[in-house]
């Protein structure tokens, strides 16, 4: 599913900061850190059954082979003043490949991510115009506003036949049940914006729905 995917991996982009923040502290954990969050973004990307878990995979295995003194000197830029074959020089080898390791699997998760976030984005943007439109329409009473009434409100923004194109759009873009949780989340905003539940929007004139399009309310004349 595409919000749970999004949500883990945000949640793996959130503790970037702090890997980075230990790299440039010269931590002695970043690269036990680096293999951790490595295994995790795997794990996600494995349980989404994602290809982009070979990359990481690849990257995981990169970062292993630093750590035993061996590196691909094609893919890795190291200070060839670190080539000696010291500890502290070998240390120093696999924090800089620890370093370029994290730029690489952030762009692979950053490429997975910006995709996925637009097209959620954009379905709850459509999913947002429906409902406004069925409540200028009469279609939803301000009593129906609830999150336990999101599968019966998302029942009758699709039995509309002005609104099915919109959520013929939505499911090209999430699948039934996060589309359910995308107008569940909707009332929630709304709620959260009036500080108050039940909840009726303020209700723009002359709305038009456009799919994957935001909404503009048109001025009387």
């Amino acid at each position: 599913m595409k919000l749970k995917t999004l949500e883990d991996l945000k949640g793996m982009m959130i503790q970037l900061p702090i890997l980075v923040d230990s790299f440039d502290h010269q931590s002695s954990f970043f690269s036990r850190d680096l293999k951790e969050w490595l295994s995790q973004i795997e794990k996600i990307f494995a349980s989404h059954r994602r290809a982009e878990v070979g990359k990481i995979a690849g990257l995981r295995s990169d970062l292993i082979s630093a750590e035993m003194g061996v590196w691909r000197k094609d893919c890795y830029h190291v200070d060839p003043s670190l080539a000696e074959k010291t500890r502290g020089a070998r240390k120093k080898i696999v924090r800089a490949i620890g370093g370029q390791i994290l730029n690489q699997a952030q762009a692979v998760v950053c490429k997975v991510l910006d995709p996925l976030e637009g097209q959620v984005d954009e379905a709850k943007d459509i999913t947002k115009q429906l409902m406004l439109v069925a409540i200028q329409n009469g279609v939803l009473s301000n009593e129906e506003l609830k999150i336990e009434n999101s599968k019966g409100i998302w029942q009758k923004l699709n039995n509309q036949q002005e609104l099915r194109p919109g959520t013929q759009k939505i499911l090209s873009l999430v699948s039934i049940p996060e589309a359910l949780f995308l107008v569940s989340d909707v009332i929630e905003a709304w709620q959260r914006e009036s500080g108050q539940e039940p909840h009726t929007p303020k209700q723009p004139t002359n709305l038009t729905v456009i799919p994957g399009r935001k909404t503009t309310p048109q001025k009387r004349s």
